[in-house]
């Protein structure tokens, strides 16, 4: 994404509203318990409402580093031809892209959705070098996965009497 572009996106009403619900929405987890649980079935239902109020994207060239996971159509399109291929239990999907649209993001971010809501969901994940697909950094592919599970809404989706990051976090 042209940075100049992102950086107008991240001061516009729109982006603003979104951070403004996002804030809303995490206080009232805070406040009230059975928010929070209508929250988690709402959220384990709909990718698009879990996006924007629990994934944050890492992106170095804006001015905030962090940013809300606000998906543009065509990764919604994305999400509904994955959730079709896998409740089907086969099929495939080429994806033709440029680089730097968030196709990587779009297609962790569906796996880490459904690894959340779904018990014993398994995905393989792989790249060319073992680098790229983890090297402890968000420049892999684990990387960003990990980026997503450590800016989660706390006590959402992982209870932090169970999650140890020594035993649950390991190399690939």
């Amino acid at each position: 994404m042209n940075a100049k572009r992102l950086e107008e996106y991240l001061k516009s009403k729109e982006y603003i509203s979104l951070v403004q619900k996002k804030l809303r929405f995490l206080y009232n987890l805070q406040l009230n318990e059975g928010y929070k649980i209508r929250a988690k079935k709402e959220l384990a239902r709909d990718i698009v409402k879990f996006a924007k109020y629990c994934l944050v994207l890492y992106e170095p060239r804006s001015s905030l580093k962090r940013i809300i996971f606000n998906p543009f159509p065509y990764q919604i399109e994305i999400w509904k031809k994955l959730d079709e291929l896998y409740e089907a239990g086969r099929g495939e999907i080429y994806i033709e892209k440029a680089r730097d649209i968030g196709v990587t993001w779009t297609i962790l971010a569906w796996i880490f959705h459904r690894w959340l809501v779904e018990p014993n969901f398994t995905a393989l994940i792989g790249s060319r070098k073992e680098t790229e697909v983890d090297n402890k950094t968000v420049n892999s592919l684990f990387g960003k996965l990990r980026f997503f599970l450590y800016h989660l809404p706390p006590g959402l989706f992982i209870s932090p009497k169970k999650w140890k990051k020594k035993i649950h976090d390991n190399h690939m």
